[in-house]
């Protein structure tokens, strides 16, 4: 399994991490970099993403922030997205009411999202993706268990230990721990 990811490691913001094997590939978010003093934005052009010929299984949104999601209009139409279906409710009203245009942003295609369900995997080849909601400022956020290829990370997304969620993250942690990948 590769891992790479795009941003998110140097600034807060613009997470995008893309998951490899030999027969699949996923990303997880697709977000727009915060706004920070003295930093222009990047513009990320993504090889069979959002540009060329589509070659990614799905692009898995954690949550509707801006950070995680903001750049969903330049993924190429062919390639399915998946998130929360609570969390594709809201940001389908987002996206309308805003008319957040100014990244390619689409109510339409907000609509076209498929959704993932609690501790449900999902198969994309020889990559499984379990989904895990957490506590977050975003309702209906998610952290993702994601193994291929004998190999397991959990790509966490936001999450917080506080809040009225927030004490049930160690049990979440466990369980993900505990699951076998037999």
């Amino acid at each position: 399994m590769q891992i790479k990811v795009y941003r998110g490691t140097h600034r807060i913001g613009g997470c995008v991490t893309e998951i490899k094997t030999t027969s699949a590939r996923i990303l997880v978010d697709m977000g727009e970099e915060l706004p920070s003093v003295g930093t222009e934005r990047t513009p990320l052009e993504i090889d069979g993403v959002t540009r060329g010929a589509p070659d990614c299984d799905a692009v898995l949104i954690t949550h509707y922030h801006g950070d995680h999601i903001g750049m969903f209009g330049k993924i190429l139409p062919e390639i399915p997205v998946y998130t929360g279906a609570v969390a594709k409710q809201i940001y389908g009203v987002v996206q309308t009411v805003l008319l957040d245009k100014h990244m390619g942003g689409d109510p339409q295609r907000v609509k076209t999202f498929r959704e993932f369900r609690i501790g449900r995997p999902l198969q994309f080849g020889d990559i499984r993706v379990t989904p895990y909601t957490v506590d977050h400022s975003a309702f209906d956020a998610y952290m993702l268990l994601i193994e291929a290829e004998g190999k397991r990370i959990l790509h966490t997304g936001d999450f917080r230990m506080h809040g009225a969620r927030g004490r049930k993250m160690p049990a979440v942690f466990e369980n993900t721990a505990a699951i076998s990948t037999c």
